[in-house]
């Protein structure tokens, strides 16, 4: 696996190797199947980041749950923007334990939009679960009970994040070089 790759003129540095990924994967996943086996949980998964990490963590839970996607766009490139919704959730969520599966939580202006959204819906409670927490750039009010790995502020691609769309197939994750 290389240990750089370019694209669109940018340098990307292996940042986590694909085992990195799954062992997180599976301890995140059997902290969650811990905390809500009982409870039928609706998992939230947003696209297009989060499908591949979402697919591995989901293929872990032996327990009934639903599963929605929800698609929200905050960057252009390697620049955050404005939220705009595109899919919005399609599942009656009233009353409902509700999880959240998110590819990376930076500063947590798309997840407090998500769960907003989530809780104006009706859920019951409204938690996450994300791969990659970077609590340096945090400054959402919700408490990240559940991640995969922390990683410092840098902006990342593989494993189903992107730059410009392109990236996401790569089994590692990818950091620009500074």
């Amino acid at each position: 696996m290389a240990k750089y790759i370019e694209i669109d003129k940018k340098r990307f540095v292996k940042l986590l190797a694909p085992d990195t990924i799954a062992a997180a994967v599976r301890s995140m996943a059997n902290n969650i199947t811990r905390d809500f086996s009982h409870k039928s949980p609706v998992m939230l998964v947003v696209l297009n980041g989060s499908f591949i990490f979402a697919a591995d963590l989901l293929r872990q839970f032996d327990f009934p749950l639903d599963i929605s996607f929800i698609k929200i766009k905050s960057y252009a490139g390697t620049t955050q923007q404005n939220l705009v919704w595109e899919l919005e959730p399609d599942t009656n969520l009233q009353n409902r334990t509700v999880i959240i599966i998110e590819d990376i939580v930076d500063t947590g202006n798309t997840l407090m939009a998500i769960h907003e959204k989530v809780i104006q819906m009706g859920a019951l409670s409204c938690d996450v679960a994300t791969l990659l927490f970077k609590p340096d750039t945090y400054r959402g009010r919700l408490q990240i009970l559940y991640f995969g790995l922390q990683i410092a502020p840098a902006f990342v691609i593989g494993y189903g994040l992107d730059v410009n769309g392109k990236g996401r197939n790569l089994p590692a994750l990818y950091q620009l070089e500074k």
